[in-house]
């Protein structure tokens, strides 16, 4: 028995949608991101400090 040619013709017309709509949203993300970049950075820079900070702090004060 032998498959039905739209069933595939259908998979790849949706396999091409979902593809597109991921570009899509990729590219708004990154239009939106862009500007917020200068914030983005050192706020992310500062937390990854701190929660270094924290950990470094609570493992030196736990007596391991």
């Amino acid at each position: 028995m032998r498959p039905d040619p739209g069933d595939w013709t259908a998979s790849i017309v949706r396999f091409a949608a979902a593809v597109l709509a991921a570009a899509i949203a990729l590219n708004l993300a990154a239009q939106f991101l862009a500007p917020a970049l200068p914030v983005l950075i050192p706020v992310g820079g500062g937390t990854a400090l701190g929660i270094g900070a924290w950990r470094w702090w609570r493992h030196r004060h736990q007596g391991w």
